[in-house]
């Protein structure tokens, strides 16, 4: 059962929407269309006003109906956005969900980022293995 299914209310910023479980103070993200750097910090600044967000422990970012879009160049200002916004994140262990060897390639290159600020960080291709590995059902 999904997050949605146990009425949870979703908000939107830009082409990612969240959901927050308060029961299981998890974070649910979806990503739809282009994703990329562009527009992270207004994301983060609004999810971080929710003040449901500051009870979430674990996160799930669903990848699988958008596309990853960064390049080389990009890659500095992703790191220097997660060194700025380290406290911002509050779960500190996420599963992400990507379905395409692109995706998965490019999220890869993210996953080291984010385990520099100590985030616990696994790439999943189904809901099963990111519940899984978040211990929830």
């Amino acid at each position: 059962m999904t997050a949605n299914e146990r009425g949870s209310d979703r908000e939107t910023s830009g082409g990612i929407s969240y959901e927050v479980d308060e029961a299981r103070a998890l974070i649910v993200e979806t990503a739809t269309g282009r994703v990329g750097y562009e527009g992270a910090d207004e994301y983060v600044a609004a999810r971080s006003a929710d003040p449901r967000y500051a009870a979430t422990r674990i996160g799930i970012l669903d990848l699988r109906e958008a596309s990853v879009e960064f390049g080389g160049a990009d890659m500095a200002k992703i790191r220097d956005f997660y060194r700025r916004n380290r406290e911002a994140i509050i779960p500190r262990r996420w599963a992400i969900l990507a379905d395409t060897p692109r995706e998965v390639g490019l999220v890869s290159l993210l996953q080291e980022v984010w385990r520099e600020i100590g985030l616990e960080v696994e790439i999943f291709a189904t809901e099963e293995g990111a519940y899984g590995f978040l211990q929830i059902d």
